[in-house]
């Protein structure tokens, strides 16, 4: 499954929701990430676990953001695009073909997490 297909699993996808915690495991090619869905009248913390971790990479928030005022992190998922990481189709040439790119927009920041890996799924919190 990949990280378009997980977000499926909710009304409004990956959209309008928030980025609470993430965790990293490079040496087991895993991450996980903890993000608050939103369910249309309230929202739902869900785990979202990544495996066959490729890449996380962040870009640089925008310099004028106070980040210590943000109290909660806003996101909205989607599918990579070239128009917003260039070297897409770079990566995408190296890459198996079970492997998917996803691309968090964070607006509070003017910035994007992007995520490459072969493998998400849903997980209890």
């Amino acid at each position: 499954m990949t990280l378009e297909e997980v977000a499926r699993a909710f009304p409004n996808a990956f959209h309008d929701c928030y980025l609470c915690a993430m965790a990293i495991d490079y040496e087991a090619h895993r991450a996980r990430f903890v993000i608050e869905v939103n369910l249309g009248e309230e929202y739902r913390r869900v785990n979202v676990i990544i495996s066959g971790l490729k890449f996380v990479i962040f870009d640089a928030p925008d310099i004028h953001q106070n980040l210590s005022t943000i109290q909660r992190l806003e996101a909205c998922g989607r599918v990579t695009e070239k128009s917003f990481f260039p070297q897409l189709e770079e990566f995408r040439e190296n890459a198996s073909s079970e492997t998917f790119f996803y691309t968090f927009w964070l607006p509070q920041l003017l910035a994007n997490i992007h995520v490459s890996a072969t493998e998400a799924r849903l997980d209890t919190v």
